[in-house]
């Protein structure tokens, strides 16, 4: 991980900076919690925003056509402002990400890695983690939205996998379910980056399902 340091902020003010009307759209997708807070986000005449960091400069725009956004990631000039590096069209020097068919949104930076966020559904979701050194994938799994991403203070990211009823009946309680109907259960997980293998972490607890 990067060892310059940064601001980090919890959830609510990530979403006050992600999300101002007076500087930028709103997003689809709230940041994850946790990851690194931007200078300054600027609004794009095409609808998108401009996440300006310390190092790195993210252009989003939404796709004309379904789901998702173009992403596009830069290193930032030296000295250069907001304003000033958020003029125009962003090249993707660093990664571009254009493809319509997994309807990617933007999910926060925690230098050196960008985290996407993809699918359409509200509860089940992909999370996809690039190296900007390398453009890469360094990481992929399949998440529960329903409870937050993290970034947690050693580096390491935090996120609920699904687990299947068949593995979690009757050894884990849901006081909620008759008065919910439909439920599952959901058990916190962590990963070292880049890569790294995921330990479960037994801790598992049930929710609503829409």
């Amino acid at each position: 991980m990067s060892h310059v340091s940064h601001h980090r902020y919890p959830l609510p003010l990530a979403l006050l900076l992600y999300a101002a009307p007076a500087l930028a759209q709103e997003v689809p997708v709230a940041p994850a919690v946790g990851s690194d807070s931007p200078e300054a986000v600027v609004a794009r005449e095409d609808g998108g925003n401009c996440f300006v960091f310390q190092d790195y400069v993210v252009s989003t725009r939404p796709l004309p056509d379904g789901a998702g956004e173009v992403i596009h990631v830069d290193r930032r000039g030296a000295g250069a402002g907001p304003e000033t590096t958020c003029a125009g069209e962003l090249s993707g020097q660093v990664l571009q990400l254009e493809g319509a068919d997994e309807a990617r949104f933007f999910f926060g930076l925690e230098a050196p890695y960008l985290l996407v966020d993809a699918g359409t559904g509200p509860e089940y979701r992909d999370l996809t983690v690039y190296d900007l050194g390398s453009g890469e994938a360094v990481f992929q799994d399949g998440y529960f939205a329903g409870q937050p991403v993290r970034i947690r203070e050693d580096g390491r990211l935090e996120y609920h996998v699904p687990l299947p009823r068949e593995e979690a009946g009757g050894r884990y309680p849901c006081p909620q379910a008759g008065e919910w109907g439909t439920f599952g259960f959901e058990e916190r997980v962590v990963v070292a980056l880049p890569g790294g293998e995921m330990q479960r972490t037994g801790e598992v607890q049930c929710s609503y399902r829409m």
